[in-house]
């Protein structure tokens, strides 16, 4: 698995934060595409929400990886 290697204490908070703002970013998109086309799917909505569940698994690896970083300092 490939990990993300931040030599600074502050630079790991930054991305922790920053990730978890993507991931909840990410996530209350998904959540305002899902209400508004009340589950309608078409081709472009169905694009969209793997985008933004890419989006959310890619925040949450950042945030993670800065966690565990965190922990080796």
């Amino acid at each position: 698995m490939h990990q993300l290697m931040i030599r600074s204490r502050r630079g790991n908070v930054v991305f922790a934060v920053l990730g978890a703002m993507y991931v909840l970013a990410a996530l209350m998109l998904f959540g305002v595409l899902m209400y508004s086309t009340h589950a309608q799917q078409s081709l472009t909505e169905m694009l969209i929400e793997v985008i933004l569940v890419a989006c959310a698994v890619s925040g949450f690896w950042v945030a993670t990886n800065s966690a565990r970083n965190l922990r080796h300092h």
